[in-house]
């Protein structure tokens, strides 16, 4: 028996990931094994959330995975977890554009569709009674009762009471406040939350976050009013031979799906991994999956590399690559005037705006075959000369810049999530050359 819940708040900055962290911590100190998944298409709030859990994240997005996609991939985080803890992206009600009450995509839709029990984090900050007002407003909105409210940055004993006051008069229970700063520390970077690695301090940090989440919340009403999961078949693929596929990894390259790596091993992959920093890709692979992440920050690391680029060049002439975004950057022509691999005929400079969103690609070639996929994009990133190669739009239908796509040949700003399609990871190593199945278990 699993059972699981999300985090939600009205809106982002009410203290969600560091609670969410807190409460994985927390409950992990009980003895309970603790699955953690992150609501859309975040890379980097699964990583702290792995750290915290000390197992991988997953992402539960129903536009990036389709209507199934997230009832699989919260199959995959449930795995010998006596407790899912999902953290909410946003607010509760954001997600993408849609029709549908509530969006599709949101934490909302994540808790109707999958059975989560919601967990309401709410800013107590410069206010005390509304807070009962805020979260009856969320819960007639998206038609999901919650559990029950952790009130956020409540400064006083007095605070704290007024704030239960608000919530009994609506019928919403107070599952505890966490005094105003006690949970601070966790610090930001320009595309959200740093990597744990880069956070010093990060698991002293969840020690003390640990103990304020134990004094300030009834775990035990927590974790019996959490609903049990029915959980589905997350449909991994079946391995028919090894593949040996590269991939990128360490500090420039931290922006991947845990269950694209998941399912690739499953359709027979042999994963291999490297750092552009220091290293090339194996010479014996077959496919090599390059990373997003921050390659702006580490271009003298990157240069000093010297075997990079031709390495990287041979790879796109003799086998199959797919570069997703910071990823595509190491193959373009020059990223801020400084020479990359120059196997794609693009100039990169960085902007002074994110560009961040889901896109819908329509592929006629490359490593994926011919179909359309569903995407998302999130980078400072400007092409100068985008070669315009896929036909990408935005949520509004709006043209984005497509990349590059040939039949062994995928760059772009795309960030692709295999959890689509249970059979795509190994129709991508067939196509890669080695006979991976497309089967499912």
């Amino acid at each position: 028996m699993t059972r699981g819940l999300i985090v939600g708040a009205a809106r982002s900055g009410a203290g969600k990931t560091a609670v969410t962290l807190g409460l994985v911590a927390a409950l992990r100190a009980r003895g309970l094994r603790v699955g953690v998944a992150k609501a859309g298409p975040d890379y980097l709030d699964t990583r702290l959330l792995g750290r915290a859990a000390r197992r991988p994240a997953f992402n539960l997005d129903a536009f990036l995975t389709g209507r199934d996609g997230p009832a699989r991939s919260l199959a995959l985080a449930a795995r010998g977890a006596d407790v899912v803890i999902a953290e909410g992206a946003m607010g509760l009600l954001d997600g993408a554009p849609t029709a549908s009450t509530p969006p599709v995509a949101s934490s909302a839709h994540l808790a109707r569709t999958l059975g989560l029990g919601l967990v309401l984090v709410l800013d107590a900050t410069s206010t005390a009674q509304t807070v009962g007002a805020v979260a009856l407003g969320l819960a007639t909105a998206s038609g999901v009762a919650p559990l029950g409210v952790i009130a956020n940055r409540v400064r006083s004993a007095h605070h704290g009471d007024l704030v239960a006051e608000g919530l009994a008069r609506v019928g919403i229970a107070l599952l505890g406040h966490i005094a105003e700063g006690a949970l601070d520390g966790l610090a930001q970077r320009h595309l959200g939350l740093v990597d744990p690695s880069e956070l010093d301090g990060f698991d002293a940090w969840l020690e003390r976050a640990r103990y304020v989440v134990e004094e300030s919340v009834d775990l035990e009403a927590l974790v019996r009013r959490a609903p049990e999961l029915r959980l589905v078949d997350p449909e991994l693929g079946e391995a028919r031979s090894r593949v040996p596929v590269a991939l990128s990894v360490g500090p420039s390259a931290r922006f991947r799906y845990e269950e694209n790596l998941l399912r690739l091993e499953a359709a027979g992959a042999e994963l291999l991994p490297f750092d552009p920093l220091e290293e090339v890709p194996d010479p014996h692979a077959r496919l090599l999956w390059l990373h997003g992440g921050y390659p702006e920050h580490y271009q003298a690391a990157l240069a000093d590399n010297g075997p990079l680029w031709p390495a990287l060049r041979r790879a796109a002439n003799e086998i199959t690559v797919i570069a997703e975004c910071g990823g595509y950057a190491l193959l373009a022509r020059s990223l801020e005037g400084s020479q990359m691999a120059g196997v794609v005929p693009v100039a990169m400079r960085l902007g002074s705006r994110p560009v961040l969103g889901y896109r819908s690609a329509r592929l006629v070639d490359g490593p994926f075959g011919a179909r359309s996929l569903p995407a998302h994009e999130f980078h400072y990133l400007v092409p100068e000369d985008d070669p315009g190669e896929i036909d990408v739009v935005d949520a509004r239908g709006e043209p984005r810049p497509g990349g590059v796509v040939s039949p062994r040949l995928l760059a772009s700003f795309l960030h692709f999530h295999l959890g689509v399609d249970p059979g795509l990871a190994g129709d991508l190593l067939r196509r890669a050359g080695g006979g991976g199945s497309s089967e499912t278990a």
